[in-house]
């Protein structure tokens, strides 16, 4: 075997694949094909590059099933799993597919080396396996041959811990036949897998779900632990055992292994699936409750950058965008800082911190290393409950004390100017939220954060809450309370999304209908989001997949959340495209102001601008009196402060010129401290609503960011780290007009 792989690298060694991968040698074997280590032509950065078996060429189930590996692979994004970066075929039609490089040994090369791990280092493991899991299984996708041959254990064991990648889902079944279109790759009655790590009802009935791998973990568990998988023997026998014998516990084997992840292993290895944990995330959670630290995603910098670098505008206003660093953006940034310093230093409890949601790449924190998830500290917030909010107002200054790596990087700035969004943790909510003073967005950030046992806590508190005015509706019935009466509050709402994320659909599916059919309007649009999408997948469940499309997309387009977008992606392979003209130029327009007088052109207001500045346009479709403009006006209330030689101006097009009596004038609160404040804005009547069948915008309002060019460089929400994302973006072109006159 060794002859003929050096055979094959040596005729390989040298190729170049897609224009710009050479191959410089022989990395691993990979199924159906080898894996080889290329080198990236234009800047020697080295890659993975996996080729089909040339063997296997012209076998049209083999192609199949390797195209088929590089479209799941692809939709597998966590820096836990290997990342994907790009395919195609070779001009004899060959597949290949360019995956990050990994250095390091599988899980089973170390075990053989070394027999054993202890259970500290073991469930480190095994919680991010259960992490990469999550991904896949959140989009439709089972790995099926989990085992410690497919799990890369990337750096060497330290006191740190060690990096895990799960390798090869190119065996991986699809729950839901809806999300891949291609599902005749395994032929009935044939099993593919390891016997070791093969879940009894695969065994069985060869039917299997997400649960199947966290049966696969289990057993890699307790194989890191014991040095050992439970069941030993041939193949036949050893399947045997899983269908029919309950393996040791683990304490019996080695007793120093604590009681809670005895029960959690024991638990991952019942016979029958509903008897497991439910999810991949269920599993991390006890392992976070078991040894009281909560788990951290180490990001993949070098991938991100990678991406980011590819994902710049393609059109022709952006090729060849330079990546050199804007000196007008760099100045800015540099003058909104009063101090910098590193050091080493410990987290802290998690109780007392943010998280960052969101960051702009252009921004400072992104320079210092901070990637969301990332636990902030603000010096000025007193104990309790934070509010990231008061943060994106004007102030003198805050200092933030980012957590990376090991490091305290202490940045003293100016608020509103960091360009990220931030959340509070799981544990500063568990801690200090308090349903009778509290809104509802902590309850939001709960869902967001997946943090499901919280939530469900969380929102009863909130709904049996101590102020009282919530007991009515499905929660008077469940408490066996008094006459039912209505419970305005999103607690209904997320009460309900606990149950059913924690495998109780049944319960909780009434009380979401209940809060959309009968509260949602008195709410934010989030809010309906979020109940919209899970009536979309209760439909989905009942086998109405038109319908429960339908719904999950009312919802991405009410408000792009993360976990509808994993939804849509999961059942249709796609989401709606929410920005139709990013990238592209704004269409022109002459509208005049709403008290008649002439307004704005849209032509003559570029000739205006210089290569530093965004022309803001916001879109309202019909009255400019709703929650979403008044949050966009408040924001640009705190970016005039300190953007105004950035922003040449705001235009807000509107089909109706004054304010209406039906509209709250609280929703004007932000129009009218920025007016009084001095910035400069306009209200432009688009009575025939020219601008707006012209943009097509997918909600109202959307906020555009243009150039001096007319191109648009953001299409969103307009928040902190779209605006200086849209920023960066026009230093990047300015830096590119700058180099190309440079050079003639």
């Amino acid at each position: 075997m060794g002859s003929i792989i050096a055979h094959m690298t040596q005729q390989i060694t040298g190729t170049v694949i897609g224009g710009r991968y050479k191959i410089t040698g022989y990395l691993r074997d990979g199924r159906m094909g080898n894996v080889y280590v290329a080198r990236r032509i234009d800047d020697n950065a080295m890659f993975a590059v996996k080729i089909l078996d040339p063997s296997l060429f012209g076998e049209e189930e083999a192609m199949r099933r390797f195209e088929r590996e590089i479209r799941v692979q692809s939709r597998i994004d966590h820096p836990n799993s290997v990342h994907v970066f790009e395919a195609g075929k070779t001009a004899d039609g060959l597949p290949w597919l360019v995956q990050e490089y990994i250095e390091g040994d599988t899980l089973a090369e170390r075990l053989e080396e070394k027999g054993k791990m202890p259970w500290e280092r073991a469930i480190d493991v095994a919680a991010q396996v259960a992490l990469a899991l999550e991904v896949a299984h959140d989009i439709g996708i089972v790995h099926r041959d989990l085992s410690p041959d497919q799990i890369m254990l990337v750096e060497k064991v330290t006191d740190d811990g060690v990096k895990v990648k799960v390798l090869d889902f190119g065996l991986a079944g699809v729950a839901d036949k809806s999300a891949d279109e291609d599902t005749s790759l395994t032929a009935v009655g044939v099993r593919v897998g390891t016997p070791h790590y093969m879940a009894p009802e695969y065994i069985e009935d060869f039917e299997c779900d997400h649960r199947a791998d966290l049966y696969a973990l289990g057993i890699i568990l307790y194989q890191m632990i014991v040095g050992k998988p439970p069941f030993d023997g041939r193949p036949y026998k050893v399947m045997d055992k899983h269908v029919n014998e309950v393996p040791k516990l683990l304490r019996k084997l080695v007793p120093d292994v604590p009681e809670w992840l005895e029960a959690l292993v024991a638990k991952m290895l019942e016979k029958q699936p509903d008897e497991r944990p439910p999810s991949a995330r269920a599993v991390v959670a006890a392992i976070e409750n078991g040894t009281g630290q909560q788990i951290r995603v180490v990001q993949d910098t070098h991938i991100q950058q990678d991406m980011e670098e590819q994902a710049e505008p393609t059109e022709a206003t952006m090729i060849g965008m330079s990546s050199v660093t804007d000196p007008v953006l760099e100045k800015f940034s540099s003058s909104l800082v009063k101090t910098l310093d590193r050091r080493t230093g410990t987290e802290p409890p998690s109780r007392d911190c943010l998280v960052v949601e969101r960051v702009s790449k252009y921004s400072l924190p992104h320079e210092l290393g901070v990637k969301p998830g990332t636990l902030v500290q603000v010096e000025e917030q007193e104990e309790g409950l934070l509010d990231p909010t008061l943060l994106a107002k004007p102030t003198d200054s805050h200092t933030y004390v980012f957590h990376v790596n090991g490091e305290q990087i202490r940045l003293k700035t100016t608020a509103a100017l960091l360009g990220m969004t931030l959340a509070r943790s799981v544990e500063n909510i568990r801690t200090y939220y308090n349903p009778s003073n509290d809104g509802p967005d902590s309850l939001l950030e709960l869902w967001k954060q997946g943090a499901w046992e919280v939530l469900e806590r969380m929102a009863l508190r909130a709904l049996s809450g101590s102020s009282g005015a919530l007991t009515g509706g499905l929660f008077a019935k469940f408490i066996g309370g008094g006459k039912p009466k209505a419970q305005n509050h999103p607690a209904t709402l997320f009460y309900g999304a606990a149950l059913v994320e924690t495998g109780r659909g049944d319960e909780g599916f009434p009380f979401i209908k209940e809060y959309k059919a009968a509260y949602a309007h008195n709410w934010p649009d989030v809010y309906h989001a979020v109940a919209t999408a899970y009536m979309g997948l209760q439909r989905l469940r009942a086998g109405k997949r038109d319908l429960g499309i339908e719904l999950l997309t009312e919802s991405y387009l009410l408000e792009p959340l993360q976990k509808v977008r994993r939804a849509l992606e999961k059942t249709t392979g796609h989401a709606p495209e929410l920005r139709q003209l990013y990238k592209r130029k704004f269409p022109p327009y002459d509208l005049y102001q709403t008290n008649g007088y002439p307004g704005a052109n849209f032509q003559q207001t570029l000739a205006t601008m210089d290569d530093s500045q965004i022309l803001l346009i916001v879109l309202m479709g019909g009255f400019r009196g709703n929650i979403r403009y008044n949050e966009f006006m408040l924001r640009y209330l705190n970016y005039g402060v300190h953007f105004a030689d950035f922003i040449a101006g705001l235009h807000v097009c509107t089909t109706v010129k004054d304010r209406t009596s039906d509209h709250r004038p609280e929703w004007f609160t932000g129009e009218d401290l920025a007016a009084a404040a001095g910035l400069q804005f306009l209200i432009l009547e688009d009575y025939r609503a020219f601008v707006q069948r012209e943009a097509k915008p997918t909600r109202i309002p959307t906020v555009y960011a243009v150039n001096r060019d007319g191109v648009v460089l953001h299409e969103g929400s307009g928040e902190a780290p779209d605006l200086w994302n849209a920023i960066g973006r026009a230093g990047q072109l300015r830096m590119h007009k700058f180099n190309a006159a440079q050079h003639g």
